[in-house]
């Protein structure tokens, strides 16, 4: 997984595949990339597509992932003084709607952030990460040559 290889090089503390269970509601959710610092908690999700993600799919992770991954957060101990950072990386990028959709609640929300990367911006950081590995990663495996 290329995003928990760029984090594993910044981090502290990084878990993949994280299972969760919100208790309140009794869901279940994975992140894929669960980042650590002292200061806030990063939860990631990947996606590796050469299309883009659309309106809809954004609309189901804003609006059930990221409040059960939340409420989970909150009801532990550990993120009771952490800034909340919700991603979501997509190598295919976004449909204009769901771009669209992503600024909005972006710009919205004041109690957690939201960030968004396509192809672009990630084959960006990797390259300011200076990380032959994972820039050899992404150029093989998820990012065309047009970048």
């Amino acid at each position: 997984m290329a995003v928990g290889y760029y984090y594993s090089q910044l981090a502290p503390y990084i878990e993949i595949n994280k299972l969760i269970t919100e208790r309140e509601s009794g869901k279940s959710k994975e992140i894929d990339v669960y980042v650590k610092y002292p200061t806030e908690a990063r939860f990631v999700e990947c996606k590796g597509y050469n299309y883009p993600l659309d309106e809809e799919y954004v609309a189901k992770w804003l609006s059930d992932n990221i409040p059960t991954i939340r409420r989970w957060a909150l009801s532990q101990d550990e993120f009771t003084h952490k800034e909340l950072i919700f991603e979501l990386w997509s190598t295919g990028g976004f449909e204009q709607s769901a771009i669209h959709k992503l600024q909005k609640a972006a710009g919205s929300t004041k109690k957690y952030t939201i960030r968004f990367f396509d192809a672009e911006q990630i084959a960006k950081k990797a390259k300011e990460a200076k990380n032959d590995n994972l820039n050899r990663i992404l150029k093989n495996y998820f990012i065309s040559n047009s970048l």
